[in-house]
């Protein structure tokens, strides 16, 4: 499984097209929270759920954009109308609705993302030629399989908590941390087999151009029949993950520093305060492009050298 590592960053460096699909993935996701300003997080939370901070800063931002005099911006307002519902319902539903929207497209654009990079190292395999608009149109048709297939690894992951909410809501603290201290072997070799049936169920839903019961189904019975090779992908894939995440948090934090101090001159132009910062994100996103699109490509190639043959094997015994 190793040798592969250096077949996948070839693929990595020569189809830089995927590193578009590397950024929306659900890899390296630990890479992203150690570059976010997670700091006195509790301290910015609670200001900005503070409507009354919020009222007062629209004042201020409305008072320096059209110049309304700031008395008529400022009259006596009862503070107890702020919390009213005529105030902060239209701001929550504002609030829920954005990040919803949100949400989906986050979603819509991880999936396809998913599906983009398994179907190109396939056909990269293959050697067949691919680009962004052909890998982008194909990645459509397998949207919904793999869409409910995700949405079956996370209810299976609910239900392994259902034990756990039931303890924690009936306040029985006592046979919550029995069951934990008796069930803790259990639940990791649950998550770790949920962890590698995720990885090789997208693959063998789109490679094989599979229903989705069917994926399902022949990834559990590759998954048992290859116990061994399973874990150790489990493995190899965890340090890659938590690996490349330290690496490139560390590339990226170094050169901030040369950034950062240039932000901290008094006399910058406010241009360069938008754009730095907006550099650094961007330079942070083509990092988690190319690691992501590294994990994923070398997670295929894995699954085509050491599950492809079980994965035909089964086909053949469900066609007779």
């Amino acid at each position: 499984m190793f040798k592969l590592l250096e077949e996948a960053w070839q693929i990595t460096q020569k189809y830089k097209f995927l590193w578009i699909f590397g950024i929306f993935t659900s890899h390296l996701i630990s890479y992203i929270s150690f570059n976010l300003p997670f700091s006195n997080l509790s301290e910015n939370f609670q200001s900005y759920l503070n409507l009354q901070y919020l009222v007062s800063s629209a004042k201020l931002n409305l008072d320096s954009f059209i110049n309304i005099p700031l008395p008529l911006l400022t009259a006596n307002i009862d503070p107890a109308d702020i919390y009213s519902p005529v105030w902060t319902y239209p701001i929550l539903y504002t609030l829920f609705f954005v990040i919803f929207l949100f949400g989906l497209v986050l979603v819509f654009l991880g999936t396809i993302s998913t599906i983009g990079l398994i179907w190109a190292v396939n056909k990269i395999r293959k050697e067949e030629l691919v680009n962004f608009k052909e890998t982008f149109k194909n990645s459509l048709r397998y949207f919904w399989r793999i869409f409910c297939f995700n949405l079956f690894v996370l209810f299976c992951f609910l239900i392994a908590f259902i034990p756990i909410l039931i303890f924690i809501f009936s306040g029985n603290i006592q046979g919550f941390l029995i069951y934990g201290l008796l069930t803790s072997p259990l639940y990791l070799l649950f998550f770790v087999y949920l962890w590698v049936f995720t990885l090789i169920g997208d693959r063998e839903i789109i490679i094989n151009d599979i229903s989705l019961i069917n994926g399902i189904k022949n990834t559990d019975r590759i998954i048992r029949s290859n116990l061994k090779q399973s874990i150790k992908v489990c493995f190899i894939y965890f340090i890659l993950e938590i690996g490349l995440s330290f690496l490139l948090w560390f590339l990226l934090s170094f050169l901030k520093l040369p950034i950062l101090a240039i932000i901290l001159i008094k006399d910058i132009s406010n241009i360069l305060l938008f754009i730095l910062p907006l550099f650094i994100l961007i330079l942070g996103a083509i990092f988690k492009g190319i690691g992501s699109t590294f994990i994923s490509t070398w997670i295929t190639l894995v699954y085509l050298d050491y599950f492809r043959e079980k994965s035909e094997e089964i086909t053949l015994e469900n066609q007779n």
